[in-house]
């Protein structure tokens, strides 16, 4: 008897932990499956494959507010005759696979908080909405999530793993500017180790990794103040807190974070109910009081937890907040929420409440899914499940319409884009 009270612990974590793997495969295969979508356009898709065709062809590129990095991925891929749409959602794919398995190698988390940090980012419907689309989106989440796990790979960090996570550190800036987040774990980690080194021979490291760290400060010093794109998105947020009284701004971002978090927790995109936006609110609301009852002084910090810091704080005044933004924290945030449930005792209906969520999470994404993978093999029938009209401009918008020019120079490029990287099919022209 007390031996088989020994092993029924084993084999209750090895079947869920075998439940969540084969579901994580399953969801693997249904973004794969993603990769037969016609191709996709909204207006960020069409501005970076816009990008990419000038880049490809020699011409100037459109001057247009947004980094470079993912439309020169689109580039390489048309340079080596991959330059579709299948390919690039099968790269997205990768990409995706990429920063999974970056989190799935941070050994800060458990194992079981790993599963379900994977398993909960493939059913978020940001993520669901951002795989099939010519977005930097899953880039980043892949090459953010690799960045951070190379600050972490070992302890005390040497100078290639620091040389590693510098390079991946600017290539995501160059997908996303809020990749310059990463600065602030990468600085974490090199101070927060420098009293782990005394000997002789551990100087001599320490040193290496402090002029590794000066060329870290130097290239991202170098590369904001070149970049005219920092300045621009400087004036943005210059012009939105300085052109109204700034209580009234600060209210109304902190409004629009909150029915983001809810939009998050949720896991329903406020597109779809805009009427019940207070709904998001409250539920975005509940999420931050839970999260400051929940973590409690002291907070034992590593690079992680420093991330999450550095990028909540870079959302949270920026001016022009998505859910999509919050792609990088959605994992990171899944295995903290998993591992502060764990480690602190539950009452029941904390348990069934947390069961409850689950089932809704799930749910939600199982749905998003289907509904992508019925746009995905919707065929010649894409123009009418796809959007309005099928990622072309809302054919009812005329002349005098505020946004007249933007749908005229939407319409000259899409068909260009479609017939470049798409199904060559003219949608709505």
């Amino acid at each position: 008897m007390d031996v088989a009270a020994q092993r029924a612990p084993e084999r209750e974590p090895f079947s869920v932990s075998g439940i969540l793997i084969a579901a994580i495969v399953g969801l693997a295969i249904v973004y794969v499956i993603q990769a037969a979508t016609p191709l996709r356009l909204d207006d960020d898709a069409l501005d970076y494959l816009n990008i990419a065709a000038a880049l490809t062809d020699g011409r100037p590129a459109p001057n247009l507010p947004i980094p470079h990095g993912y439309s020169w991925i689109v580039s390489l891929l048309e340079r080596i005759r991959l330059g579709s749409s299948a390919f690039i959602v099968l790269a997205n794919c990768f990409f995706l696979a990429i920063g999974l398995a970056s989190l799935w190698k941070m050994r800060v988390y458990s194992r079981q908080a790993r599963l379900i940090a994977v398993f909960a980012t493939l059913l978020a419907i940001p993520v669901i909405k951002a795989a099939p689309m010519a977005l930097p989106d899953a880039a980043f989440l892949g090459v953010f999530l690799l960045a951070l796990f190379f600050m972490t790979i070992e302890s005390p960090p040497t100078p290639t793993a620091i040389v590693c996570a510098t390079i991946l550190m600017v290539i995501a800036v160059n997908l996303r500017y809020a990749g310059i987040a990463l600065v602030a774990p990468l600085g974490w980690v090199l101070i927060s180790r420098r009293t782990t080194v005394a000997d002789t021979t551990g100087g001599r490291r320490l040193l290496r990794i402090v002029i590794v760290a000066a060329v870290v400060a130097v290239i991202v010093v170098w590369m904001l103040m070149s970049s005219r794109l920092f300045f621009l998105y400087l004036a943005q947020a210059r012009d939105y807190y300085g052109t109204a009284s700034l209580p009234n701004r600060i209210w109304n971002r902190g409004i629009v974070l909150l029915q983001s978090t809810g939009e998050i927790v949720l896991n329903l995109p406020y597109s779809r109910f805009r009427s019940l936006r207070w709904i998001y609110v409250i539920f975005g609301l509940a999420t931050v009081g839970l999260a400051v009852k929940t973590v409690r002084p002291p907070l034992r910090m590593n690079a992680q937890r420093v991330c999450l810091l550095s990028y909540l704080l870079l959302i949270a005044v920026w001016p022009s907040p998505a859910p999509r933004l919050f792609i990088p924290l959605i994992p990171l945030v899944a295995a903290e929420a998993v591992e502060a449930f764990v480690r602190t005792p539950r009452a029941r209906w904390a348990r069934l409440t947390a069961g409850s969520y689950a089932v809704w999470f799930f749910l939600t994404g199982a749905a998003a899914l289907a509904y992508t993978t019925r746009i995905s093999l919707s065929g010649s029938n894409f123009t009418h499940v796809y959007g309005k009209n099928g990622g072309m401009p809302d054919p009812d918008i005329h002349e005098g319409d505020p946004s007249w020019p933007h749908v005229q120079y939407y319409r000259q490029v899409a068909p260009m884009l479609l017939q470049r990287y798409g199904d060559s099919r003219a949608r709505g022209q």
